[in-house]
């Protein structure tokens, strides 16, 4: 093999290695903790106008509903209580959404997150990317009685597992939130 060629070649796995060195824990947390707030407030103005539907049925009916929607859309309920209409589903990222849906939300969302990132790390931020691996997405479900009909209010919140000594997001991406609010409509 050439010598330049086998230089050329460690270079690549090397000075990544090296790179990300360069950055300390400090600033990685804080980059994460500056898009999972950027994130927040982008979720909590969506969620705010479009995280609640009402529906013309008693709040059981609604309830049942829901429930068989989330799991329809492969989450599993892991926590249930009728009498204050609180429902707690989760799934492995990237599910609801489906590989082309998550395709379509890392296509919108990695400019701006690696814009983030760049701010607090420097440009080893370009680097950075979105990967559901050793994520659940947990959907949050509250039902309310609404005049002669019911409410229901939607949340949803990233829970990282795995996470030992690393930066952890709580927030879903803002795409992935609209994608979920449609899906769940669909159903």
């Amino acid at each position: 093999m050439n010598p330049l060629r086998s230089i050329l070649l460690l270079s690549l796995f090397v000075l990544p290695v090296f790179l990300t060195g360069c950055v300390t824990t400090n600033e990685r947390k804080q980059a994460v903790a500056n898009v999972d707030l950027h994130w927040r407030t982008l979720n909590d103005k969506f969620m705010s106008t479009n995280g609640a539907k009402s529906f013309e049925m008693s709040r059981r009916q609604a309830f049942v509903t829901s429930m068989g929607a989330l799991s329809s859309l492969g989450m599993i309920v892991v926590s249930q209580d009728i009498e204050t209409g609180y429902l707690l589903a989760s799934a492995p990222a990237p599910t609801p959404l489906s590989v082309s849906e998550w395709e379509v939300v890392v296509e919108a969302e990695t400019d701006e997150l690696r814009r983030i990132v760049v701010e607090e790390v420097g440009i080893l931020g370009n680097l950075y990317r979105l990967d559901p691996t050793g994520k659940d997405i947990q959907a949050s479900v509250l039902v309310r009685e609404n005049g002669a009909g019911s409410q229901v209010q939607l949340s949803f919140r990233l829970l990282n597992k795995d996470t030992v000594g690393d930066p952890v997001r709580s927030q879903i991406l803002p795409t992935a939130a609209k994608l979920g609010v449609e899906i769940l409509d669909r159903v």
